[in-house]
């Protein structure tokens, strides 16, 4: 059986930018959802 090894990033590992996303999804989760229904009507 092979082991199915998945690479996981770490907070720090992170670039500046994308912890900046994360904060945001973090503090308004609805955005999220909203965002995606936009990029659907586009």
């Amino acid at each position: 059986m092979e082991k199915n090894e998945t690479e996981r990033l770490s907070y720090e590992e992170l670039k500046d930018d994308e912890k900046t996303l994360l904060q945001w999804y973090k503090e308004n989760p609805l955005s999220v959802y909203i965002e995606i229904a936009l990029l659907k009507i586009v």
